[in-house]
Order: structure tokens, then C-alpha cells, then sequence
């Protein structure tokens, strides 16, 4: 055996001896990195004692004091929403027609195809009944037709101009300057414009002889109904579609912005502002749908109780809403601040 045997082997000895006179250490226990990536799927399959777990961390904050930005981010959590937000209210109209046209062609389109799809149900209602029909019980049918008519089309351009589709909405919006100036007046101009087309679109592809029968579908007073007790009827019914327009749509300033279900809410107040007005004043509330049809056919009869009572009733709307509710609303989270 060699030396270098020799010596391994005695060496291995002094260690042996060594470690059976010397105590042994306890055992240390085993690392926390080690029992790590072991505990992550436990930790993530009791996803279902978090309330336990919250509940400990509450006890342990009480101990800890927070930093200043918790604190800051803490009281900007609890600060009440912001209902509006400030707009430029004089915007030039360049920057209106530079930045909003995909809105203001919204809302050509949009009142285009509702005027459209409004007179249209008028003349195929008229045509069934005069081939000795009902067709959908009649006023039930054009009140559900242009109710739902409406709900559909703030539904398709919601998102990119608000969906106003009215003049008396814009108006309204634009007293308590929830709109910029000149937006509104192009969106004014922009339903006026597509309740004409929308009008003259229905009138080239229905039957002549019932078109014209009933003006194009142009509202008008039923024969028992003074003017005054039309306006008025209209400025009731046009509180209603406003002020259903501002509780919905929370008037947050930004024209994007709508509740999800806010569009059907306003179909459903149209419709029955429908089964109430139809019989006396053919309940336009609008005066692009009233408009459009009587450029058409030239019957201009009473016209003016379809912009007095939608615009008065829109105002009193808008108005009502923002001061009754809007304003004490800020008001009194002044002072809660």
C-alpha cells in the first residue's frame, strides 16, 4: 500500500473520531427558497380563506403606519366620481370639423335612417289599413316601432357622436353646456339635413299614392286639437325623452360617454310618449323628424308647435335635471371635501 494510502486512511480516521467525540449540531432546518416554489400552488389553491388572510393583514396594519402616498391614493379612492369634465366650450369651428366629423356624420346617418324607418312604418301602417287591415293593433305598433327605431340607431352611434339624433336633445345639452358651441350647431344642421334625406329616401321607394296621402308621414294635429293644446302635449312629452336622456347618460360631459342600457331606457320612454301623443299631435318630440317629412311634401300646417314644444320642453328638461340634481350634487360633496 502507498503512502499517500496510508495517509487518506488515517486522516478518514482522525475524522471519525473526531466526529463521534465532538457533539453533533441539531439539523438546520430546511431554507424557506427551497420550500418556496412547493408552497405557490398551495398558496393558490386556498384562494378560498382570502377573507381569513384580509382579516389578519387588517390586524397587522392597525401596527404599521402607512406612507404618505397610501394616504394619498386612499382619500383620492374615496373622493366621489366625477360627474362632468370641463370642455372647451367656444372651440373654433375648424377644430369642430377637424375633430368631431366622424360625430357629426354620425349623426346625419343616424337621424337619416331613423326618419326613414319612422315614416316608413307611418305609410305601410296607412296602407294596411286602408286594404281594410289592422296591422300590430296600430298604435301599438307605431309606438313600439319608433321606439325601438330610436333605441337602435343611439345604439349604433353611442359610442361617436352620443347618439342625439334631435335637435331638442342638443339644445338642451347645450343650455347647461354639456356641448361645445359650434358641435352643436353642426349637429343641429347635421339632423336637419338627415331628416330631409332620410324623408325623400322613404318617398322614392313606397307607394306614391299613400306617401302623399298621409304628407310623408309629417306630424300634424288631429282636427279636435288646438294649436296651444298641441304645444303644450309636446313640451310634456319632450321633458319626458330629455329628462330620461340626462338621468341615463349622467351628463359626464363627454359625449362617448352612456350608460349600457341607457339607449334602451330612451327607446322605452319614446314609446310611450308614443301611445300617448300619436292620436293628438302625432307625438314628434323632434324637430328633425317633423321637419324632414314637411320639406318633402310642402304641408307646413301648425309647423311651429313642433320646434316650440320639443326646444321649451327639452330646456325645462336639461335644466330641471342639472340644477335639481347635478348642482346640489356637486354642492354637497364641496363640503364633504
Amino acid at each position: 500500500m502507498a503512502d499517500s494510502d496510508i495517509q487518506l486512511e488515517q486522516s478518514s480516521d482522525s475524522d471519525t473520531s473526531s466526529s463521534i467525540d465532538e457533539p453533533q449540531p441539531p439539523p438546520k432546518p430546511k431554507s424557506k427558497v427551497i420550500k418556496k416554489p412547493h408552497k405557490v400552488p398551495e398558496i393558490i389553491e386556498e384562494s378560498a380563506e382570502e377573507p381569513e388572510i384580509s382579516t389578519k393583514i387588517k390586524k397587522i396594519a392597525k401596527f404599521v403606519k402607512p406612507s404618505k402616498k397610501a394616504v394619498e391614493s386612499t382619500a383620492v379612492q374615496k373622493k366621489a366620481p366625477v360627474r362632468r369634465k370641463s370642455i372647451n366650450f367656444f372651440k373654433s369651428p375648424w377644430e369642430v370639423f377637424k375633430q368631431d366629423w366622424r360625430a357629426l356624420l354620425a349623426e346625419f346617418v343616424a337621424t337619416t335612417m331613423f326618419v326613414f324607418m319612422g315614416t316608413g312604418l307611418l305609410v305601410s301602417y296607412n296602407k294596411d289599413k286602408l286594404e281594410g287591415g289592422d296591422l300590430g293593433a296600430g298604435l301599438v305598433s307605431i309606438s313600439f316601432g319608433f321606439g325601438t327605431a330610436l333605441s337602435t340607431m343611439i345604439y349604433t352611434v353611442a359610442n361617436i357622436s352620443g347618439g342625439h339624433l334631435n335637435p331638442a336633445v342638443t339644445i338642451a345639452l347645450l343650455a347647461i353646456r354639456q356641448i361645445e358651441l359650434f358641435k352643436a350647431l353642426g349637429y343641429v344642421g347635421c339632423q336637419m339635413a338627415g331628416g330631409i334625406i332620410g324623408s325623400a329616401l322613404m318617398y322614392g321607394v313606397m307607394p306614391d299614392n299613400i306617401s302623399e296621402l298621409i304628407h310623408m308621414g309629417a306630424t300634424t294635429l288631429a282636427p279636435n286639437v288646438q294649436p296651444g293644446e298641441g304645444c303644450a302635449l309636446e313640451i310634456c312629452l319632450t321633458f319626458i325623452l330629455v329628462f330620461t336622456v340626462c338621468a341615463t347618460a349622467e351628463l359626464s360631459g363627454d359625449l362617448t360617454h352612456m350608460g349600457r342600457f341607457a339607449p334602451l331606457a330612451i327607446g322605452y320612454s319614446v314609446l310611450v310618449d308614443h301611445m300617448i301623443g300619436v292620436p293628438f299631435t302625432g307625438a314628434s318630440m323632434n324637430p328633425a323628424r317633423s321637419f324632414g317629412p314637411a320639406v318633402v311634401s310642402g304641408h307646413f300646417e301648425n309647423h311651429w308647435v313642433y320646434w316650440v314644444g320639443p326646444i321649451v320642453g327639452g330646456l325645462f328638461a336639461s335644466m330641471a335635471y342639472n340644477h335639481l340634481f347635478i348642482a346640489t350634487y356637486e354642492f354637497e360633496k364641496k363640503d364633504n371635501e
